[in-house]
């Protein structure tokens, strides 16, 4: 059955991009046929893109936004509504969206903001609304396990399912040791080990807290990598000088920032061990990468850390630390860096566990049937009507 998906997103860059450019690519080989609406293409040469001319930082401009929201679910028609994010589902939820009259709406929230609400009468308003907005959306679809039980915690009542993050696991794959070498003098790093942040430099990824810990006690002979251009408002105005404020001593020695990269696989494969000293995550796309790879992970509690890197059939793929718990991410780290044998046992695993979790037909595969059972709920609910 070929199914018409409307895509919105509001977000234009990380892993809701990485996503978004999976889903539509696989759902044109599938025959489907999918359109995006976005202020940008993500980078995609297939599907049908309409602009979206939307941003957070300008509310002038919502009523314009929703009104091309409406219109283009009116000129698309689709059988689905795929709300991505926050932004697009507040858009794609609120009374003014004439969605729920013509098509499925499914949310994918890309990790919940409820951690993201540092005073509790932020955290009270946005669980109000998440339920609220749960009665307005079919289904609700989640990257892993712990996403799905966090939206129920906060009384969240849609039906939901879960569909994993889907990466290409050619495009993503080990290298040889000598491809590794060589690499790694193109990128201009020397003999010392490799720590890898891979993240948009911002609150919610942790990386202030991380230099923090590694100006007061940096790995021996390793030097940390950070890769990612800065977000957020503060960040965005100071850019890297912030972070370099939090560790002048190793900022430019055993601290290499190298901001955006298009292809952050070069990096990947130089690095040792990935480090995610995330605030919270929604099962992070970097780390399903970096397992392509063959690189373990060592991370902070966060959904589905646990999910695929330390529980399953396989040998573990890094490590788990309490969240917030800095020192016992770099003593993870150390404890790799410092020991070959598990480095390779946990790298061959870390490949293992993304063949199993992440090929993006068996993820494709979980979404359609995700479509199918939101197509249904949406026609029961117009029969109620």
């Amino acid at each position: 059955m070929s199914l018409r998906v409307l895509h919105v997103s509001e977000v234009s860059i990380g892993g809701v991009s990485t996503l978004l450019r999976a889903f539509v690519t696989e759902q044109v080989r599938r025959g489907d046929d999918p359109h995006l609406l976005a202020p940008t293409t993500h980078g995609l040469v297939v599907g049908e893109y309409h602009r979206w001319d939307v941003h957070r930082k300008n509310p002038a401009k919502f009523l314009t936004a929703m009104a091309q929201l409406n219109a283009t679910c009116a000129q698309v028609r689709p059988d689905v509504v795929h709300l991505h994010s926050f932004f697009a589902g507040l858009f794609g939820r609120v009374p003014l969206a004439r969605l729920r009259e013509r098509a499925a709406i499914v949310y994918q929230p890309h990790a919940w903001n409820f951690d993201a609400a540092r005073r509790r009468p932020s955290l009270e308003m946005l669980a109000h609304w998440e339920r609220f907005a749960g009665r307005r959306t079919d289904l609700v679809v989640s990257n892993c396990y712990d996403e799905m039980l966090e939206g129920q915690r906060y009384g969240v009542d849609a039906a939901a399912a879960i569909v994993g993050v889907p990466i290409c696991t050619e495009t993503f794959s080990p290298v040889t040791a000598g491809q590794r070498a060589a690499n790694r003098r193109t990128l201009g790093l020397d003999e010392r080990r490799v720590v890898l942040c891979l993240a948009s430099l911002c609150w919610q990824k942790g990386q202030d807290r991380l230099l923090a810990a590694w100006e007061q006690a940096p790995l021996d002979n390793a030097v940390l990598v950070l890769v990612g251009g800065a977000e957020g408002p503060y960040l965005r105005r100071q850019g890297v000088e912030y972070l370099r404020k939090i560790a002048p001593r190793q900022w430019g020695s055993t601290i290499k920032a190298v901001g955006h990269q298009a292809d952050a696989r070069p990096w990947l494969w130089s690095a040792d061990v990935l480090i995610q000293p995330s605030r919270y995550e929604a099962l992070g796309v970097a780390a399903a990468e970096s397992l392509a790879c063959g690189v373990p992970v060592v991370s902070c509690t966060v959904n589905g850390a646990r999910e695929v890197i330390v529980d399953g059939p396989e040998h573990p793929a890094g490590a788990v630390v309490p969240q917030g718990d800095m020192d016992a991410l770099l003593a993870a780290c150390r404890q790799r860096l410092d020991s070959p044998g598990l480095l390779e046992r946990e790298s061959v695993a870390a490949r293992q566990r993304a063949l199993r979790l992440f090929a993006v037909k068996d993820v494709a595969d979980r979404l359609e049937r995700a479509y199918l059972r939101a197509g249904a709920l949406a026609a029961q609910r117009h029969r109620l009507a």
